[in-house]
């Protein structure tokens, strides 16, 4: 028996802007709910994307991100300071492995929408040089399923691995997951039927796990595949926090001090833990830095010092970088 938690389509933020239609199944990075949303292990960001005709992101940069682009329908190019200006058509694929940086802006140069899929990875290896890779997913008459990345031909630097599954009608694929792993099944342009899991209508998503047999123990045992504890805060969570109390006193810190000291990007941390950490009460942004709560000191079992500075994010909550 599989675990499906289905994630409705009312319950996903979306962004509408005169060019981009984007539905946010984790972590979103663009528009008003920028930051908004958690990772799925690995798994950052899933953007189900339609952009308008010619119309495209300005350039921007990605530093220590594997991003892997597929075309549902229409075209996507690719501009930027490296050799990757590719143009995806229906069926493609591009994954970036940003690595030590690139520059690109995707877009749509043509006179009809495209509709696409963007997903960020979490690597587990850093360093070199940004690299590109391409595939095309070719129909067959049978269906049937296709690896997309996760392999030498698409080799993502994460533990996780991407599948497209053409289905005909009236025929039942079966996908199985062994116990210690998870996934996250996609209706990507139509309704989907799941056995014993109800129906998925287009565009709206599902986490899987092995062994849906739910009790106290195996609910606790789902949360620990992602050093997930109770109250939700993973295995960077955890470290963001702890430097800020041990290492800083609680603070006030800048970002890219504390982002540093876990050995992660300021952009990782900015736009994976801190959202999260600050709509839950643990970190507060002041205008001299980020600031631990009396929350965040008694959930790491820790006891301030006498000199602490305690954060109130209703009062010192701001956007500006100190």
């Amino acid at each position: 028996m599989t675990d499906l938690r289905v994630r409705t389509l009312d319950t996903l933020p979306t962004t509408e802007l005169s060019w981009l239609r984007l539905r946010d199944h984790f972590v979103a990075t663009v528009g008003p709910n920028s930051g908004a949303g958690r990772p799925f292990g690995p798994l950052l960001v899933l953007a189900d994307a339609t952009f308008a005709p010619r119309s495209r992101f300005p350039l921007h940069p990605h530093r220590e991100m594997e991003i892997l682009s597929i075309v549902v329908n229409g075209e996507l190019s690719h501009h930027g300071d490296q050799e990757h200006g590719a143009t995806l058509r229906a069926r493609e694929a591009q994954l970036i492995s940003a690595r030590d940086g690139m520059v690109h802006a995707e877009g749509n140069d043509t006179d009809v929408d495209t509709h696409m899929l963007q997903i960020w990875f979490r690597p587990d290896s850093h360093g070199g040089d940004a690299a590109y890779f391409q595939r095309a997913l070719p129909e067959t008459r049978g269906g049937g399923r296709q690896l997309v990345a996760g392999d030498e031909g698409m080799p993502l630097r994460s533990t996780a691995k991407v599948w497209w599954l053409d289905l005909v009608p009236g025929r039942e694929e079966e996908l199985a997951l062994p116990p210690e792993r998870a996934g996250y099944l996609l209706a990507v342009n139509a309704p989907l039927q799941v056995r014993g899991g109800g129906r998925l209508a287009a565009g709206e998503g599902a986490e899987v796990r092995g062994d849906g047999r739910l009790t106290l123990d195996s609910a606790r045992a789902a949360l620990n595949l992602y050093e997930v504890d109770d109250e939700g805060l993973d295995r960077l969570d955890r470290a963001v926090l702890d430097a800020l109390l041990r290492r800083f006193r609680g603070g006030p810190v800048g970002l890219s001090t504390l982002a540093v000291s876990v050995g992660e990007e300021p952009e990782t941390v900015e736009v994976v833990a801190e959202p999260f950490l600050v709509r839950s009460g643990f970190v507060a942004r002041t205008p001299r830095g980020r600031v631990a709560t009396p929350q965040a000191w008694a959930h790491m079992g820790l006891t301030p010092p006498p000199d602490a500075a305690f954060g109130a994010a209703a009062l010192f909550d701001t956007d500006e970088e100190p």
